[in-house]
């Protein structure tokens, strides 16, 4: 079970109760900030944003505006297409302390993270930073994830997923529904509801907060799964992981241009895929150009 949480549950802590009340003060304007600074840091519209949640622009203002909240689904589906965490979204709510400090960064370029294959996210990074040893890392199965796939991940039986991970946490712990439902602060009746009619129901994003608060979910469970929006999660873990350690010995200017440099290849990612197609369709022997080319430069040295 994917982007819910997780599909094989191991050294879980023990679920708390929780005031959710408490920490959700304000809650729709913190989400609102933190989907205005992504789409600004990633340099997107609100029709582009509104487009990721699959929603009107008039929807979407009302979540950037504080007015509305997201559906779980609808923020997994933006995860999927921009690259994403979900838990970004928390970044300035009282949830945010659940969740790992790297999914709290806000990076314009997390669709290159997650999707850019081995071969072309390592070459960049070789390019950038003059390290050619960085090569020696591409995947034997190397491949470019397709943006699409994840999506369709996400809107293939999203809420079944959930009832089932939130049936193999109760059991795990040996809960009854009765207490399940006082731990996500449901009654029983909607909780029974969310396990037995998953496709009759949509769930706010509050729902993804407080499950992860209070059952003490894992987003790294996440990545032990076989879908392929497991496989956009643990690429861009990985790969966030690797910069954050090459950041660390630089200072906040060259930090900022390795940053936008990586983000113009990102952007740029498309074009590159469109203008490598229609090369690989010409008949073009760049060898015997290459192997011209060499025999001129010997003969004139």
């Amino acid at each position: 079970m994917d982007y819910f949480c997780f599909e094989s549950v191991a050294q879980v802590e023990k679920p708390v109760l929780m005031d959710f009340h408490e920490r959700e003060e304000n809650i729709a304007f913190s989400i609102g900030r933190s989907l205005e600074e992504f789409r600004r840091c990633a340099k997107k519209n609100q029709k582009e944003m509104a487009a990721c949640f699959d929603v009107s622009v008039g929807q979407y203002r009302k979540y950037e505006a504080g007015v509305d909240i997201p559906k779980t689904h609808a923020v997994a589906r933006w995860s999927a297409i921009t690259g994403a965490p979900m838990p970004l979204l928390l970044k300035y709510t009282d949830y945010a302390g659940f969740f790992p400090e790297e999914e709290m960064q806000c990076i314009a370029f997390f669709g290159y993270l997650s999707k850019a294959s081995d071969r072309d996210f390592y070459a960049v990074l070789s390019l950038l930073t003059g390290k050619d040893q960085l090569l020696n890392y591409i995947a034997p199965h190397d491949e470019v994830l397709d943006g699409d796939l994840a999506v369709a991940d996400v809107c293939a039986d999203y809420y079944y997923r959930v009832s089932k991970n939130l049936e193999a946490m109760r059991q795990f712990h040996r809960m009854t529904k009765e207490e399940m439902s006082a731990i996500l602060g449901v009654t029983c009746t909607t909780y029974n509801r969310y396990i037995t009619r998953h496709d009759q129901i949509s769930l706010s994003f509050l729902f993804y907060a407080r499950a992860h608060a209070a059952l003490r979910i894992k987003t790294s469970w996440a990545d032990t799964g076989r879908t392929f929006y497991a496989l956009v999660n643990r690429r861009r873990i990985h790969r966030i992981s690797l910069l954050n350690e090459i950041f660390r010995h630089l200072n906040e200017e060259e930090k900022s241009g390795l940053m936008e440099m990586l983000h113009f290849f990102g952007e740029r990612r498309a074009e590159v895929s469109r203008v490598r197609s229609a090369l690989a369709d010409k008949d073009i022997d760049f060898e015997g150009i290459l192997a011209i080319n060499g025999a001129n430069i010997t003969s004139a040295i």
